[in-house]
């Protein structure tokens, strides 16, 4: 990163090109010593602003500010470009900075409370496998003080993994007969919140969420595996493939684009344009009134409408939608 020393000379170096720029060393009046003054300030203003933008793309990946932040991102460092930042005197890049500089920390406070969770929850065990026994002499007092801890864990996924670690702990401690069952329903809840958390509200027989990942499917897929009960894994499984398939789609979907032509009322009988990309039907609407029909085939799509558009001043638009259901594409026409 680029601190004071190194801003100090990018600083001297912009002064340097200005004054060789002004091609004079005449003293100039009062007026242009001012003027030059002010042109000064203006190029220390402007190269310590790029010297800080530097900074805080450097604690992202790629050097992108709306990116993760990289692993070698620490406090210090976000602390180191907090300060530079605060001698910044133009409002709106302070405030810029400022904000991008928040988004870091807050992925770095997610990133160590994911770890001070993890390893919470490692310590309860022998040789730290949340997979093995319990350390001797635990009780559910000092379990109790990990579990605070996991509670500071963002990630949904993560959270549940950490909580069905816990609950194994719990049924060791315990010692009951039925200590695996109890530890065997906390796995298939924790597998079952992380599956959900892939839907929309949800809702497994619905949509993937919009910012769904390929890293959360595979989250939860590593929760779906420690599942005993081969129903309720097969159960689970078949939901992770529904998401799966969603995704894909989603992927390889081709955008779809469109044009539509004029309609000229009492004159055109139907409303008709050309689209591109995955297209099975679609809808009009007249005036805030919606029609489903019409024809979508080989590209091209047409929908009657002479008994629904009666004036000019009529606002219609189209609708083309995809195999999902979904509109993916709207199209206003021009009506004379």
């Amino acid at each position: 990163m680029i601190f004071k020393t190194q801003i100090t000379k990018k600083v001297l170096a912009t002064s340097a090109t200005l004054a060789i720029l002004g091609g004079s060393i005449v003293t100039p009046i009062n007026v242009s010593s001012v003027a030059a003054a002010e042109a000064t300030v203006d190029a220390k203003e402007l190269a310590w602003q790029d010297a800080v933008r530097e900074n805080v793309q450097w604690l992202f990946q790629d050097n992108d500010v709306t990116g993760k932040i990289k692993d070698e991102t620490t406090q210090s460092a976000i602390n180191g470009v907090i300060t530079t930042i605060s001698y910044i005197t133009e409002a709106t890049k302070k405030a810029e900075f400022t904000a991008q500089v928040e988004e870091a920390q807050k992925q770095l406070n997610q990133r160590n409370a994911e770890k001070a969770g993890r390893a919470a929850v490692d310590q309860l065990f022998k040789n730290r496998d949340p997979k093995g026994t319990i350390k001797d002499g635990l009780t559910h007092e000092y379990i109790d003080g990990m579990e605070m801890i996991v509670n500071f864990v963002s990630d949904p996924i993560l959270r549940a993994e950490l909580q069905a670690d816990i609950a194994n702990a719990r049924a060791q401690v315990d010692g009951k007969t039925g200590g695996e069952n109890t530890a065997e329903l906390a796995r298939q809840e924790a597998a079952k919140k992380a599956v959900e958390e892939l839907f929309n509200n949800n809702d497994v027989n619905g949509t993937i969420k919009d910012n769904l990942t390929q890293d959360a499917i595979d989250k939860a897929k590593e929760l779906v595996t420690t599942i005993k009960d081969a129903d309720k894994k097969a159960e689970l499984e078949a939901a992770i493939a529904k998401a799966q398939k969603q995704v894909t789609e989603k992927e390889t979907a081709v955008s779809v684009t469109g044009t539509v032509d004029s309609f000229k009322v009492k004159t055109d009988r139907y409303l008709a344009g050309t689209y591109t990309g995955d297209v099975t039907s679609m809808s009009i609407d007249v005036n805030g009134k919606r029609y489903y029909g019409g024809t979508v085939k080989n590209g091209t799509f047409s929908f009657y409408a002479l008994d629904k558009i009666y004036s000019a001043n009529d606002v219609v638009i189209v609708n083309l939608y995809g195999a999902d259901k979904m509109i993916k594409k709207t199209l206003t026409v021009t009506v004379k």
